[in-house]
């Protein structure tokens, strides 16, 4: 009853609607889980069977064996991460950047997640019989609290951190030194807004399955939409809610945008070549609209989700577009901004490739007094080389802080 009521009160809104498009990211035919960008460095791709390193040569597969289920960056020389497949080769392992081996932390059973809290410097993994803490990702202790508890997700806010195990909610407001367990509510993902407002999914097939929010730190929690099969929830940089399904649900499935205040869902599914999600990441170093999607065949990506009629983008009153896109040779970057009369302020174009890693700035520009600013880029990296083709992303950056984000297009 609860789902016919709701679902007759859920506007979803047909993709067709929106301006947007999908575009692979790789590696191309692998079963994605997770993604980990390191600035000015390589890309990395948590798949079924290793770990995948994507170069200016493309992905490098190096096996383990084991899926790879999540990744945090430990230090200059080592990715943290946790792989697992139901064996007792389970565990926490470190994958060397430089020698691309794989060392066993600490055997464990099923690990679940694997979070880093910088508010008290800690690393947790969450697993089958228990959650355990690092202060340095190499030397593991189990917290006692959850002895022979299946630990599921975690999310950590300012001094809050909140677990579902057992499919409870256990809520600390003092860094994880005390616990209480809140109400029944078996959650298998997290996600939280600057303002503590956390999300969670409810997942697998049953009457109370779907995306739920808690408003105070994980004390009570309200359902905002039902729906089976949900797997994941994420914020994009300006707050936008993804929810995701790891398979086709009635009329739920692949990626949508929940509109919480209005109570809408936006499916954006058009084009994306695979409904079987995985997980959900956002592009942690463009700081600007873009979100990426972990599915059964491979890696996708868009990044005009926000866009108008005619794909431009706005923050504030800038507008920030670029002529002609595509383009071979060279192309004019247009910015309107409300600021240009003060000579002072610090205006950067950033320029990505699609895997986050920084191409090309262009510093200290000259604005003139008009609302009109312009630069010229002829497709080549800080050294003065040539590009590959392919698709970017440039922003407008105004003292520190990102003001307008577009993609482009370079044919070669």
């Amino acid at each position: 009853m609860k789902k016919i009521i709701l679902v007759s009160l859920l506007l979803i809104i047909p993709a067709s609607l929106l301006s947007y498009y999908w575009e692979s990211f790789g590696p191309d035919s692998e079963e994605v889980y997770d993604y980990l960008f390191i600035e000015s460095s390589d890309t990395y791709a948590g798949v079924s069977d290793g770990v995948m390193v994507y170069d200016w040569a493309g992905w490098i597969k190096y096996e383990y064996g084991l899926p790879v289920w999540k990744m945090l960056l430990l230090d200059e020389n080592h990715i943290l991460l946790i792989m697992g497949n139901g064996s007792w080769s389970d565990g926490i392992y470190t994958f060397d950047l430089i020698s691309h081996n794989f060392t066993v932390q600490q055997w464990l059973y099923e690990p679940n997640f694997l979070e880093f809290n910088s508010e008290n410097s800690t690393y947790y993994v969450g697993y089958e019989y228990g959650l355990q803490k690092s202060n340095d990702g190499y030397n593991w202790t189990e917290v006692a609290y959850f002895n022979e508890m299946n630990c599921s997700s975690m999310i950590c806010y300012q001094n809050y951190i909140v677990v579902s195990a057992n499919s409870h909610i256990h809520i600390s407001n003092d860094f994880g030194n005390s616990w209480e367990e809140s109400l029944y509510l078996p959650l298998s993902d997290f996600t939280v807004t600057d303002e503590g407002v956390i999300y969670g999914i409810f997942p697998d097939h049953s009457n109370s399955s779907g995306l739920w929010k808690s408003e105070n730190f994980g004390v009570n929690w309200d359902v905002e939409f039902y729906s089976d099969s949900m797997i994941a929830v994420e914020l994009d940089c300006n707050s936008f809610i993804f929810v995701a399904w790891e398979e086709p649900f009635e009329q739920y499935e692949g990626i949508g945008i929940w509109d919480s205040g209005s109570q809408n869902l936006s499916l954006i599914n058009e084009e994306l070549p695979c409904l079987e999600i995985n997980d959900i990441e956002i592009f942690p170093l463009v700081d600007c609209p873009a979100m990426i999607c972990c599915t059964d065949s491979g890696g996708y990506f868009v990044t005009d989700y926000q866009t108008s009629v005619d794909d431009n983008i706005f923050f504030e009153d800038v507008q920030l577009q670029n002529f002609p896109n595509p383009f071979s040779c060279s192309t004019t970057i247009f910015f309107l901004t409300p600021d240009y009369t003060d000579l002072l302020k610090l205006h950067e174009i950033k320029i990505y490739n699609i895997k986050g890693q920084k191409i090309k700035t262009f510093s200290n520009l000259q604005i003139n007094k008009s609302p009109n600013q312009q630069i010229i880029w002829d497709g080549t990296d800080e050294k003065g080389g040539p590009v590959p083709g392919g698709i970017y992303l440039y922003k407008l950056v105004v003292e520190n802080q990102t003001k307008g984000f577009h993609k482009l297009l370079i044919l070669r």
